[in-house]
């Protein structure tokens, strides 16, 4: 089945082989391979599965091991090798290429070490009360307690744009109450009708 698919898309690879092994110059169970074409589908299969969000992988015992097309291979764009044995593994590790089990572990010790940041909103407005302001005070601070930034905004109606001060001294007020746990990422900031302000724990690294 496979050599008629060779003979039908690569009858000069099938020809080539053939005269090989006719004059001597190599064995009958030697691997006839055609470099080319392996660099240029390994690239065909890497563009789609990148577009496809597909991870691959590459196994060498099909072609004899060998760790020069291996390189290729990787070099090409398929970063991780798969291997069925130990002899196998000791001659990709030869070649330095990443196992992919090893590299699945690292992969996944580096995500576990990755912090997540997120950004919590938080809404006053700028005739805000003294007891939703505190309700929103307590959520900024519950959510930079946890490690999450936080972004307050408030966002100006009719007029009120005209007075962007007293939504401004808001923001400042809350920057004030949270010191003791954040650091201004971002200074009150106009953007359109809305001011918005960012509050960054200060335990994020």
């Amino acid at each position: 089945m496979f050599l008629d698919v060779t003979m039908r898309k690569n009858p000069q690879l099938v020809e080539a082989g053939l005269r090989l092994h006719q004059t001597g110059q190599i064995l009958p169970d030697t691997y006839v391979l055609d470099l080319d074409a392996i660099e240029n589908n390994t690239r065909l299969l890497v563009e789609s599965a990148t577009k496809n969000q597909i991870e691959l992988f590459f196994m060498t015992k099909q072609f004899g091991r060998n760790p020069y097309v291996a390189q290729k291979i990787h070099e090409a764009g398929i970063k991780k090798v798969v291997v069925v044995d130990y002899k196998e593994a000791l001659v990709m590790m030869k070649q330095g290429l990443p196992l992919g089990f090893e590299q699945q572990k690292k992969d996944r010790e580096a995500r576990k070490k990755q912090k997540v940041i997120n950004i919590k909103e938080v809404r006053l407005s700028p005739t805000i009360d003294v007891n939703d302001f505190n309700t929103k005070l307590r959520n900024a601070r519950k959510f930079l307690e946890k490690g999450d930034k936080v972004k307050a905004s408030i966002r100006f109606k009719g007029r009120a744009i005209t007075h962007k001060e007293i939504g401004q001294k808001v923001l400042d007020r809350l920057a004030e109450e949270t010191a003791d746990l954040a650091s201004v990422e971002q200074k009150p900031k106009m953007d359109g009708r809305s001011m918005f302000l960012v509050l960054s724990p200060k335990n994020d690294k």
